[in-house]
């Protein structure tokens, strides 16, 4: 994969009622959030902060979605 990778920002999920949920940051610009299971009826919004300035998402809620019980693919013949 090529690009630009991004270390050392500062990123956050935050709930409405302020709790936040720091991510952690793995290197080659990969980060990860261990949020758990959100609550439907809060809003959460994405924080980031890098070189001094700050960017943030609205307020949104989360989706709930059935568990995935089953993945399957077809494989078609050749073409």
């Amino acid at each position: 994969m090529s690009g630009v990778y991004v270390d050392g920002a500062g990123i956050y999920v935050e709930c409405d009622d302020g709790m936040l949920f720091l991510a952690e940051n793995h290197d080659n610009g990969v980060y990860s959030i261990n949020n758990g299971k959100l609550n439907p009826e809060r809003s959460y919004r994405l924080n980031i902060e890098l070189d001094g300035r700050k960017y943030q998402s609205a307020y949104s809620n989360p989706i709930i979605t059935p568990d995935i019980d089953d993945v399957f693919w077809i494989q078609r013949g050749e073409r």
